[in-house]
């Protein structure tokens, strides 16, 4: 399932997102951005996650992901 959030957090230890919908399974494959300035040889990160909480907002679920490996600083 394809699934298009906001990032509301991040830090390298995980991520808080606004989705409309929770994936099903607990563990998430994010496709992040890498911002401008940062080394990179691509224009976008894979990170793989796993959901640790929900919480329902009025219009959206806010997901509370933990990344399997931290983000290097």
């Amino acid at each position: 399932m394809l699934e298009f959030g906001t990032a509301v957090n991040v830090s390298a230890g995980g991520v808080l997102v606004a989705l409309k919908r929770v994936p099903r399974d607990k563990e998430v494959l994010i496709e992040m951005p890498v911002p401008p300035g940062f080394e990179s040889d691509h224009s976008f990160r894979m990170i793989e996650s796993t959901i640790v909480r929900t919480q329902a907002g009025s219009r959206h679920t806010y997901v509370g992901m933990q990344f399997k490996t931290p983000l290097p600083c």
